[in-house]
């Protein structure tokens, strides 16, 4: 099994230089820029600039995946999270039930009972 998760992650490596080196020219990024308008919303002049105008293809696609990737793996915490406390409820849920069951398992038979206990339905015998 080590050798496929290696195998699989020279094959990711060797594409993802593959792709690198193919895709080294640059695309002019308009997101948050001086001057730019964004939904009706024009950012103030600034002197410094944050983000190069000028990125890479393949730093935009990639921090795309990773960004991706980072929302998936939040997203996915809070699930198992929640499934981590369903679990632990339906153990405790469990563990009181077994406790209960072996209460019962130790009660004694019912066959010496005696005719005068309020909760069991009168016999013939006794209704007379």
């Amino acid at each position: 099994m080590k050798f496929v998760k290696f195998f699989a992650a020279f094959v990711v490596l060797v594409l993802f230089t593959m792709f690198a080196t193919a895709n080294t020219h640059t695309v002019p990024l308009y997101a948050f820029l001086k001057g730019q308008s964004l939904i009706g919303y024009v950012q103030q002049e600034t002197t410094t600039n944050p983000i190069p105008s000028q990125l890479p293809v393949f730093l935009i696609v990639f921090l795309s995946f990773g960004l991706g990737f980072i929302v998936a793996w939040i997203l996915n915490v809070s699930v198992n999270r929640s499934h981590k406390k369903n679990i632990k409820k339906l153990k405790k849920e469990n563990r009181e039930q077994n406790i209960e069951l072996e209460k019962l398992r130790k009660l004694p038979a019912t066959e010496g009972i005696s005719s005068d206990h309020p909760s069991l339905p009168m016999s013939k015998e006794d209704s007379k």
